[in-house]
């Protein structure tokens, strides 16, 4: 969240992985969060933890290879995401096994966010269209969507 928020010091004064900012040298804001003064309300807590409006931490994968496909740890695996085949839930494809049996489903974008929703719980050992995972609040970036939306 540190390179994020192009800081190099935490609310509290602590240095972050971004010392002199080393991970974000043209020192781009990538977000504007609301800080708060705790570690539990919503919003972007001291200890640089972003929470969802249930207090539960936001999830944010990126895509760091450059090729418009983003995998995240917990969307990625089969048993949350396949719906039939390669195709998965919430727009995922698994691009590296047809039959969709890895955990390699990915999104097609630079950037996966998610959290785990009102009821504060997902399980990685069942769909995401079955609670707890039902609730979970998930966006991810498609840059065909993002480029017709700019046109």
């Amino acid at each position: 969240m540190a390179v994020l928020l192009d800081l190099t010091e935490t609310p509290e004064g602590l240095p972050t992985i971004n010392t002199n900012f080393a991970f974000n040298p043209n020192r781009i804001l990538f977000l504007t969060a609301r800080f708060v003064q705790d570690k539990t309300s919503p919003g972007m807590g001291k200890d640089l933890v972003y929470r969802d409006p249930w207090g539960q931490p936001y999830v944010i994968s990126f895509d760091l290879n450059d090729d418009e496909m983003t995998r995240d740890f917990f969307y990625a695996r089969q048993k949350v995401s396949q719906r039939s085949g390669s195709l998965g839930f919430n727009r995922l494809t698994n691009n590296v096994d047809s039959m969709g049996n890895t955990d390699q489903f990915q999104a097609r974008g630079r950037v996966m966010i998610w959290s785990s929703g009102p009821d504060r719980r997902a399980d990685s050992s069942k769909p995401a269209n079955i609670p707890p995972n039902a609730d979970n609040i998930c966006t991810w970036s498609d840059p065909l969507i993002q480029e017709s939306a700019d046109e």
